[in-house]
């Protein structure tokens, strides 16, 4: 299924693909779906730096993933010499986490 694990190294090959320093800074279980509720969700939330077309990059690929989810938050910050991103993503799954 959905393996958390499995999929932070997913996560941190886009950013190696996208060019950026990131880190996965938490995973976190989310709720049980009201429309369906064998479903339940999981947050993971990450943190990077790099240009900013690096960055817009990373934040395509991840809204590309082939897996139930969506972003939830990104932030870009302009800092002295890049940018810094911050961001949560929610999946979805069928066993609690």
């Amino acid at each position: 299924d959905r393996d958390p694990v499995e999929i932070i190294r997913v996560i941190e090959d886009i950013g190696d693909a996208a060019g950026i320093t990131m880190t996965v800074d938490s995973v976190s279980s989310g709720e049980v779906m009201a429309i369906d509720p064998s479903l339940s969700s999981f947050f993971i939330t990450m943190s990077g730096s790099g240009a900013f077309p690096d960055l817009h990059h990373f934040v395509a690929l991840l809204a590309a993933l082939p897996l139930p989810s969506h972003i939830e938050q990104v932030k870009f910050q302009r800092m002295e010499n890049d940018w810094d991103l911050t961001a949560a993503l929610r999946v979805y799954t069928e066993e609690n986490l």
